[in-house]
């Protein structure tokens, strides 16, 4: 009898803040809840991407498997000084691509002037994309009545439009040949 098993790339289950803030002294506690199986391995960076393993001066790493498919990682700054402002990542595989991060900020209070400026920087890109597709839009719409209003000043000089490409210089040895008497101006454009 065969089993079947099914196999699952990791997921963060538990997003928490992107920001933690913290004064110079406190403990902080950053969360990093995974599912998946094979049973995924956490493993956490800090700011200088370096691997924080079990215990290290006032970092501390603990993991708990909830169940056979759930991690539950948690790294405890114990006393925070300057040094450990910054971006912390939890990473997480099973050998199942792809690879799942989160990047937790610990952030001074009231220094969120970075995060915001991250945020009004894309909301800026987008803007100005929006206004550039809208401008091609009516650019594009203003272009198609225009056209279509050279459609109907040919099919009133009694020209078919399928003739838009072989319409003759405006000159007087050009009038004899179409057969018109009076010198007509039409603008393609």
């Amino acid at each position: 009898m065969a089993a079947l098993i099914s196999l699952t790339a990791p997921v963060i289950l538990i997003e928490t803040s992107t920001a933690v803030e913290a004064l110079l002294g406190d403990v902080v506690d950053l969360v990093c809840t995974v599912d998946g199986f094979p049973t995924p391995i956490v493993i956490w960076f800090d700011n200088k991407d370096e691997v924080i393993s079990g215990s290290e001066e006032n970092k501390n790493v603990t993991t708990v498997i909830d169940d056979v498919e759930t991690v539950t990682s948690t790294l405890t700054v114990s006393v925070v000084n300057e040094s450990y402002y910054g971006i912390y990542t939890c990473e997480a595989s099973n050998r199942i691509p792809p690879t799942v991060k989160q990047e937790i900020h610990i952030i001074e209070p009231g220094s969120h002037s970075d995060i915001i400026a991250i945020s009004v920087t894309c909301t800026v890109i987008f803007v100005v994309l929006m206004v550039g597709i809208v401008l091609g839009v009516l650019f594009y719409k203003k272009r198609v009545a225009k056209d279509q209003s050279s459609n109907t000043d040919y099919a009133n000089a009694g020209l078919d439009t399928s003739d838009y490409a072989e319409i003759p210089e405006n000159n007087s040895s050009n009038r004899q040949e179409t057969g018109l008497s009076e010198a007509i101006d039409i603008d393609p454009f």
